[in-house]
């Protein structure tokens, strides 16, 4: 396998007078064996950057490496690579074991060897009943394991996939990325993956990166970004429910205390926000917390937030709150339990170790 490096990259389409920059100057490296999740909401850049690497786009500005080789002007069959599609793309008159190793046929490798590789990758995918059948045969989840099958039998370099379980069902998507994942392991193999779903991101990957608008907001591990966003789009983007954000100022009144800009609550804030005063009397600030991190509590505690019930979402272990607090809307996550009717206010705690504070004109962290 190999590790990948992007140095400064940048993709700009001409548009004369009105270039477009999909991507901005991106600082990547990925290491031999290691699975990275591109992730963002669509036109942020992710797929972009995966086909510059695939040199299904070409790359306007900077360097890009596979196993130590610039390969910015290496054609894509020459840069032992494999790519999955979300769209499978399996020859429909050819079988599975022809479909899988088509690659190798065109390139003249022997049928022995042809058969050898096919066979072990149907094995490892469990598939080995189904080579002999033809593409309309199988179920989509039996599909997209053949279409990594033709990827496993080339023994490439790096694995590159584009959104490949966004056309299966909930249950598939499950059930394939716990495929890819052991697959990962098993092969020890250098994968990049694209998806807009934060979820496969924070299951699959080793790191993820956080994409907007063509620029690279974070990498990471999944759990740092999700207990340390570097600002609040990568908070509000990483997490389901997402983190809730709410305009307010630190301020130091006799303690320190977070007001919610709408005046709908005061809370104490935790002690270590005290530094980023320097000073100043209040500053303006985001106000973040996690909808795992609010419980209810009664009426007039020291809860602090007064919150009208709008909904409830049964989830089995847990329940979704949806909650009005003054102009905003919020989300809780808390366990199963009796609630008064919806439109009623009920009392709201904020676990202030888990809050969050970012910058209300640059939202960048700042807790």
């Amino acid at each position: 396998m190999a590790s990948v490096q992007l140095e400064g990259v940048q993709k700009i389409y001409d548009g004369g007078s009105r270039a477009h920059i999909a991507v901005h100057n991106i600082d990547l490296e990925i290491e031999d064996g290691e699975l990275v999740v591109l992730v963002g909401p669509s036109g942020c850049g992710k797929t972009t950057t995966l086909r510059m690497i695939a040199g299904l786009e070409s790359v306007t500005r900077g360097t890009l490496r596979i196993g130590g080789r610039v390969v910015n002007d290496v054609p894509p069959k020459d840069r032992d690579i494999a790519m999955v599609f979300h769209n499978n793309a399996l020859y429909p008159h050819m079988t599975v074991r022809e479909n899988m190793g088509f690659a190798l046929a065109l390139r003249h490798v022997p049928r022995e060897e042809v058969d050898a590789r096919v066979r072990d990758a149907a094995t490892i995918l469990g598939i080995e009943e189904l080579l002999d059948r033809r593409p309309r045969q199988l179920s989509g989840g039996q599909r997209q394991r053949v279409a990594l099958g033709r990827a496993i039998v080339r023994h490439p370099q790096v694995f590159l996939f584009d959104e490949p379980l966004s056309n299966l069902d909930a249950k598939l998507r499950v059930q394939m990325r716990r495929e890819i994942a052991r697959l990962h392991r098993q092969l020890e193999a250098t994968m990049v993956y694209v998806t807009h779903d934060q979820v496969e991101a924070m299951t699959l990957g080793n790191r993820i990166v956080v994409m907007n608008a063509g620029r690279v907001q974070q990498v990471g591990p999944p759990l740092e970004l999700y207990e340390r966003p570097d600002n609040a789009f990568v908070a509000t983007f990483i997490g389901s429910p997402p983190m809730n954000l709410v305009p307010a100022r630190l301020t130091r009144d006799g303690e320190l205390l977070v007001r919610a800009d709408d005046g709908a609550f005061v809370l104490r804030a935790p002690d270590a926000w005290g530094a980023l005063l320097s000073g100043a009397g209040e500053r303006r600030i985001l106000f973040g917390v996690r909808p795992e991190h609010l419980r209810i509590e009664p009426l007039g505690s020291t809860a602090g937030i007064a919150a009208r019930l709008d909904l409830v979402e049964p989830m089995g272990a847990e329940l979704y709150l949806s909650l009005r607090v003054g102009q905003h809307d919020l989300m809780a996550r808390v366990p199963p339990q009796q609630l008064p009717p919806l439109g009623t206010d009920i009392g709201l705690g904020v676990e202030r170790a888990h809050a969050h504070c970012f910058d209300a004109d640059t939202t960048a962290r700042l807790s």
